[in-house]
């Protein structure tokens, strides 16, 4: 087959036509440039939120054995008042003990709902974005 003989303005025209399209195509890397800064900076933040995230963790465990340690040490004090016969003033501080142990036990419990319900929701946040971003690439 016979190639179609190129006339010097065409190619001429053909050129800045290409100039002007690398740089629209300039136009849109810089703007993804700033885009993608502003991503990793976003995501630096991320990372700083899932490590807070994470140390709150901690936190909670921490509150939990220690609230652990005083319902054994509570239990221990009912076995000794069981063991020596006490009369009704240290009952009335075992019972007194007892609410107040039972008032830490709720608000224990409510934070750990909390905690685990954003603890699901940051997390399949995160599960759809790796998605998210995997399947754009």
């Amino acid at each position: 087959m016979k190639q179609e003989l190129l006339s010097l303005p065409g190619m001429e025209s053909d050129h800045r036509q290409w100039d002007h399209i690398h740089s629209t195509w300039r136009v849109d890397i810089e703007r993804w440039q700033r885009e993608h800064e502003a991503a990793l900076s976003q995501l630096a933040k991320l990372q700083d939120m899932v490590r807070e995230h994470g140390e709150a963790l901690g936190s909670h465990m921490q509150a939990i054995e220690r609230h652990q340690q005083v319902l054994r040490d509570h239990s221990r004090a009912m076995a000794e008042y069981q063991n020596q016969g006490a009369g009704e003033p240290a009952q009335e501080a075992m019972a007194g003990k007892h609410r107040k142990l039972a008032e830490q036990h709720r608000t224990q419990r409510e934070a750990h709902q909390r905690i685990k319900k954003h603890h699901h929701t940051v997390m399949s946040h995160l599960a759809r974005l790796e998605t998210a971003v995997e399947s754009a690439m």
